[in-house]
């Protein structure tokens, strides 16, 4: 049988059991350390790398007793920055030869150490979300092909670890339900990319009380998104912006540049608020002050995961907005501002045809008495 020995991540137990697809007895994992080594941050990335440092102690543990499936299994994981390789670690009874992942010459460490305690308090929820989903294309794709996937297989984790984190607004409308009212027996994949499709075969307590049969679902899942109306108290002013979209195009819309709030998904944070000022910046040229939250919904629950956070930003519109946009997504975005009047006005006449844009002017127009009188 094979060992290996972790320095970063997979120290935390339960990512290593979902990495590696069984629970683990308590004599198969061991503490283990490596001297003259540091486990050291990397650039813009949340795992880290073991590098040398005289005098210092990389701690760790040793999973021993490890399965040709297993090591396969982690390598999966692994594979892309990192190759297995030698070492001596030490345990309480004295050095073994093992193998690690060493990084590749991609991955070049920086003079930060990296903390495990600090990753369980922030990256963890979100690593054990994106694993799952990662390991789940384990025997059907390689590592290379499956890390092409990962953008998307983030943003839908950090969809899902939101979830789990947020307390559902029940009691007075919807009654709480109970851990068991859903069970899930599977999930297929049949298209995985940015966006993914998932074929979820489930069961789910009826309003009678008993469990439904196994029923069949298919979801478009996108991660989360914010959405933001900028909103000048002092002109009485909205920047709203204009871009082609390519599922209106589909439509066969005749006209499918459509008017609409900032918006953007939630793909580099937790915190929808940041992620909607991030937005503001690269959309409308923006800095926000005070913010407020309009709605939290969700945009067609009849298909799609999609969860949006609506707010509206105080912020000065004396310029008449531009053209932004990040050039790495080939986004051609026009920003343009006008009075709350008018753009209640184009509600009506149906030129705004956008649903988050619509609920946060007609939302605005209910409330621009008090938040004037608040951030002006």
């Amino acid at each position: 049988m094979n060992s290996l020995f972790f320095f970063g991540s997979l120290r935390d137990p339960d990512l290593l059991e979902l990495v590696i697809g069984r629970p683990f007895c308590s004599d198969d994992i061991v503490p283990a350390w490596v001297e003259d080594h540091v486990a050291a941050c990397l650039p813009n990335e949340v795992y880290p790398c073991l590098a040398k440092a005289v005098g210092a102690r990389a701690e760790g543990v040793l999973a021993k007793d490890l399965s040709e499936t297993d090591l396969a299994r982690v390598k999966f994981y692994e594979d892309v920055d990192y190759e297995v390789a030698a070492l001596t670690v030490q345990t309480a009874s004295g050095p073994l030869q093992t193998q690690y992942f060493k990084g590749t010459e991609r991955l070049k460490p920086t003079d930060a150490r990296w903390d495990l305690a600090a990753w369980q308090e922030t990256e963890k929820s979100v690593a054990m979300e994106a694993a799952d989903e990662f390991m789940s294309h384990f025997g059907s794709l390689t590592s290379k092909e499956a890390i092409a996937l990962w953008q998307g297989i983030v943003i839908r984790a950090r969809m899902r670890a939101r979830a789990k984190a947020e307390v559902p607004a029940t009691g007075f409308l919807r009654p709480k339900r109970a851990h068991g009212d859903v069970i899930t027996d599977r999930i297929e994949r049949p298209y995985t990319r940015y966006f993914a499709i998932e074929e979820r075969f489930m069961r789910h307590r009826r309003f009678d009380g008993t469990m439904s049969p196994q029923i069949q679902r298919t979801v478009l899942t996108s991660g989360d998104a914010v959405t933001i109306l900028p909103y000048d108290p002092k002109l009485d002013r909205v920047l709203l912006i204009e871009q082609f979209r390519t599922p209106m195009h589909a439509r066969g819309d005749a006209c499918p540049w459509g008017i609409e709030a900032i918006a953007g998904r939630i793909d580099k944070e937790l915190d929808a608020e940041a992620c909607a000022r991030r937005e503001a910046l690269e959309e409308g040229g923006l800095v926000l002050g005070e913010v407020e939250i309009i709605a939290r919904y969700y945009s067609t629950p009849g298909f799609a995961a999609e969860h949006i956070t609506s707010f509206v930003g105080a912020a000065d519109l004396s310029e008449e907005g531009g053209v932004f946009g990040v050039a790495d997504e080939d986004e051609d975005i026009r920003a343009f501002t006008l009075g709350l009047d008018d753009a209640v006005g184009g509600v009506t006449s149906g030129e705004i045809n956008n649903a988050p844009a619509i609920l946060s002017i007609l939302w605005l127009a209910q409330n621009k008495d008090r938040l004037r009188l608040l951030w002006a």
